[in-house]
């Protein structure tokens, strides 16, 4: 199941009302989504794709967005990329 949301606001609230409606979310698509920062997806547990574009700031650690997820696939937006913390090597 793929839910992308672009050019809104979302909180957290909102969030776990769309887990409970689709808790089996793999795809998630966010662009250009304000109010994103804080965001918790720790309860997409199921999560394996995940694109982040614009919807952060550079400023933003991308880490306490992405927390423990097993993601097989993530997409940022270059800009995150000016904050040295989210330059992540492959392995």
């Amino acid at each position: 199941e793929h839910v992308a949301f672009y050019q809104c606001k979302l909180n957290n609230d909102f969030l776990k009302d769309l887990f409970e409606v689709s808790p089996t979310i793999k795809s998630l698509s966010l662009g250009s989504v304000d109010n994103f920062n804080g965001t918790d997806l720790s309860l997409f547990k199921n999560l394996e794709d995940l694109e982040l574009v614009y919807s952060l700031s550079y400023k933003d650690d991308l880490s306490d967005i992405i927390g423990e997820l097993k993601l097989k696939k993530l997409t940022i937006s270059g800009d995150l990329l000016k904050n040295p913390k989210n330059k992540i090597s492959a392995v």
